[in-house]
């Protein structure tokens, strides 16, 4: 009796149990999937943040957007005003250094209130750092500008912009010493072309500025016949000689080009200045009447070309009747040209008359 008794109660209790456990199967995942959908319905505080950061980047990169419209159709000052609500919005460098140089180079202050928070943003930023370099300079705060370079060089010593910027401060400070070594490394192993150009014009007017006229030529010289395939650099190069009395070296260097057999206009007029005016007049004539048989240039064209020449001879007075027979057998080649007719007449005026009628 007794054991039908306790089977009874455990049955009873196991009953209990199993309705319990029942209720629990129930009642858990409820309560689960409800806690669930009020956690997914609250985000966290740091997916708000996030949120409103895209957001501000968003409108940040519109007003961007709008500023270069802006600017692109010449409203400059409001293209600056949409770029500073920009910066405010998502501070960076790249919307600072633009800021910066939209301002007019006579508001210095703002240009390097703005160059200075987009390097203090990215002390790397070249757009900001060279342009803040030269306000240094024009503002006279050397010291400073040779710092920034010179740690931007540190961290880059392959740039060659920075070795240029540098070697013109140096260069203005009057330390040729320093410019020196830094130029002639560009001319040197400079890989773009427009860096090494320019270190050549900036040693050769130290040079000048240093008087050392030998050492002008002999470089202007070497690089005229690195570059002799180049009619513009040729040019350049013998008028720099012509301006520096090298009157001999220019017209050798004209002289041994091959350019100078191909009908280049400005070489064969340069040529026959520097042959009269080194007294070379017999020279002289046979490169003006060059000058006046040129194909690709029309009658009032070599007219033109040849009367340059005639103003750049310092003998023209003891030439003027050489010029005067080629001129008048010029018109009468070309009768049809009126305008030859009446700038030959005024030739004439002004150097056998003395007047300008």
């Amino acid at each position: 009796m007794k054991r039908l008794e306790v089977k009874v109660v455990l049955d009873i209790r196991a009953q209990s149990k199993m309705k319990h456990f029942s209720i629990q199967r129930i009642l858990v995942p409820i309560c689960c999937f409800i806690l669930a959908v009020f956690y997914l319905s609250s985000p966290l505080e740091g997916q708000q943040i996030l949120s409103v950061k895209e957001a501000q980047q968003q409108q940040a990169d519109a007003l961007f957007n709008a500023a270069v419209t802006t600017f692109v159709n010449a409203k400059s000052n409001e293209a600056i005003r949409l770029l500073q609500v920009a910066y405010e919005l998502q501070p960076s460098a790249m919307i600072a250094q633009t800021i910066g140089s939209l301002f007019p180079a006579t508001e210095l202050s703002a240009k390097r209130y703005w160059y200075e928070k987009a390097i203090s943003l990215d002390p790397d930023n070249e757009e900001a750092l060279f342009p803040l370099s030269i306000l240094n300079c024009q503002e006279d705060r050397y010291e400073e500008a040779v710092a920034l370079l010179s740690a931007y060089r540190q961290r880059h010593p392959e740039s060659e912009e920075a070795s240029y910027y540098l070697a013109l401060i140096y260069s203005d400070k009057g330390e040729y010493d320093k410019a020196i070594p830094l130029l002639n490394e560009l001319i040197k192993s400079a890989k773009k072309q427009s860096i090494e150009e320019a270190a050549q014009k900036r040693l050769l007017a130290i040079q000048m500025t240093k008087g050392a006229t030998e050492d002008v030529v002999n470089h202007l010289v070497a690089q005229a016949e690195l570059t002799s395939k180049d009619p513009n650099k040729l040019f350049e190069s013998a008028s720099q000689l012509s301006s520096l009395g090298a009157y001999r070296q220019a017209l050798d260097l004209l002289s041994k080009s091959p350019l100078i057999k191909e009908n280049y206009p400005n070489l064969i007029a340069l040529k026959a200045v520097m042959h009269m005016t080194l007294g070379e007049s017999e020279e002289g004539m046979k490169e003006c009447k060059r000058v006046l048989s040129l194909p690709q240039l029309t009658p009032e064209e070599r007219f033109s070309l040849l009367q340059t020449v005639i103003q750049l001879d310092p003998n023209k007075e003891k030439n003027s009747l050489l010029y005067i027979a080629l001129l008048e057998q010029f018109v009468q080649e070309n009768p049809q040209e009126e305008g030859l007719h009446n700038a030959y007449l005024g030739y004439l005026y002004k150097y056998l008359d003395g007047s300008d009628k």
